[in-house]
């Protein structure tokens, strides 16, 4: 099976931004303060792996809402 016929492991900053509404500098900034332990620097890049940031992001939804 080719890379690209399989769902990613991991997404981009922007990627996460597109798909959750939340701005980049939002993410990176939560990154830097090491509230995303899901999520890598590979070069220049930062990466979240897909599963645990949607994880997280249900957690997150939970907790506020009590």
């Amino acid at each position: 099976m080719a890379i690209q016929e399989r769902e990613r492991l991991g997404i981009s900053v922007a990627e996460a931004a597109a798909e959750t509404g939340v701005s980049e500098s939002t993410i990176y900034t939560m990154f830097h303060a090491g509230k995303l332990p899901f999520a890598r620097r590979l070069g220049h890049r930062i990466i979240l792996h897909r599963q645990k940031f949607a994880e997280w992001l249900e957690g997150e939804a939970k907790s506020e809402n009590g």
